[in-house]
């Protein structure tokens, strides 16, 4: 459910999700190799590419409108105190490009080329839509925290 939370919006996102990646995995039990890896990291990958298929399916994420701008890349948006329910809590409230990129590169550990084979766009865009996430990150996290 903690994978199906970063691409989910609401509580029902993150539920189909969840669902959904759960059918895939017991139709696709058999295929599962365990020469090519680890059983966890075949159902993490699994519920990865259900969160994308999700946002695909739901039109909330189209790679045609990405900014193929490169812009420098700039430091961790967070601290060490945050608790991960605000820090998900924040990463939520990115744009979708932003918060799948984000997701993808931090979270799950993809490489700028993984993400560009995964999502159908160039390097450049990838590493663009991070530092945008990580600049929104800073934002909200400084918003977030002048409140208090």
């Amino acid at each position: 459910m903690g994978i199906a939370r970063r691409y989910g919006k609401s509580e029902a996102d993150c539920q189909e999700i969840f669902q959904e990646s759960f059918i895939k995995i017991f139709d696709n039990l058999h295929k599962w190799d365990s020469v090519k890896g680890e059983f966890k990291g075949w159902l993490y990958r699994v519920a990865v590419n259900e969160g994308l298929q999700y946002l695909r399916r739901e039109k909330r994420f189209d790679t045609d409108d990405l900014d193929y701008v490169v812009e420098k890349s700039s430091d961790s948006p967070t601290d060490g105190d945050i608790q991960y329910e605000e820090a998900l809590e924040m990463v939520n409230q990115l744009p979708t490009k932003q918060k799948i990129v984000f997701n993808l590169y931090v979270v799950e550990g993809y490489s700028h080329k993984e993400i560009g084979e995964q999502l159908n766009i160039n390097e450049a865009s990838s590493r663009s839509q991070l530092t945008r996430a990580r600049e929104s990150l800073k934002q909200i996290h400084l918003t977030h925290f002048a409140k208090f």
